[in-house]
């Protein structure tokens, strides 16, 4: 939350900062929309090649599992940055270009968390902590306020809501697939 606070801070020092016209078009917000989003990937990423580098090599079970909740779940994480975009001024396929970006230190930080599983391990949790600060911070600041002002306080908060609720039964079912609940 810190690093994304003084990340904003300074862009708003530097107008001159611009991603291939991305603060042209749809202004700090979709600028910090796209960084945050970048920043958020990695750790992702880290965590498929701890998946698939801690495990036991003729058994990639557990790699798999990890790698295919990160593309569901980039699905509609995909559309989050898309939707948030669009509603920034930024055109249909820019948002699609943008929301492909942003995943892209997935792979790129997979590969070396594999092969170099000891030294990426035990840095995951800090990694996640620091992509749930800056992603906090993000909706805090920026998509709760934007969707107040463009649907209205009861939409926001009944989608709030609603999303919690959708997650945690998400979770609660993960759970109990993997056979950890009673």
């Amino acid at each position: 939350a810190v690093f994304f606070h003084l990340s904003e801070r300074w862009l708003q020092g530097h107008e001159e900062f611009d991603l291939a016209g991305l603060r042209r078009k749809g202004g700090l917000a979709a600028l910090l929309i796209v960084a945050a989003m970048t920043v958020h990937s990695l750790p992702e990423g880290v965590a498929v090649g701890v998946a698939f580098g801690s495990g036991d090599s003729s058994d990639m079970t557990f790699g798999w599992a990890i790698c295919i909740a990160i593309a569901v779940h980039n699905v509609p994480e995909g559309l989050a940055i898309a939707l948030a975009l669009r509603s920034q001024g930024i055109g249909p396929m820019t948002c699609v270009g943008w929301a492909i970006f942003t995943s892209l230190p997935q792979p790129i930080a997979a590969v070396p968390a594999a092969w170099l599983v000891w030294i990426f391990e035990p840095l995951l949790g800090a990694g996640m902590g620091f992509a749930a600060g800056a992603m906090f911070v993000l909706v805090v600041r920026h998509l709760i306020p934007d969707a107040r002002r463009d649907a209205g306080s009861r939409w926001t908060s009944g989608g709030i809501v609603g999303g919690a609720a959708m997650m945690l039964a998400l979770m609660q079912a993960t759970a109990w697939i993997a056979g950890t609940i009673g």
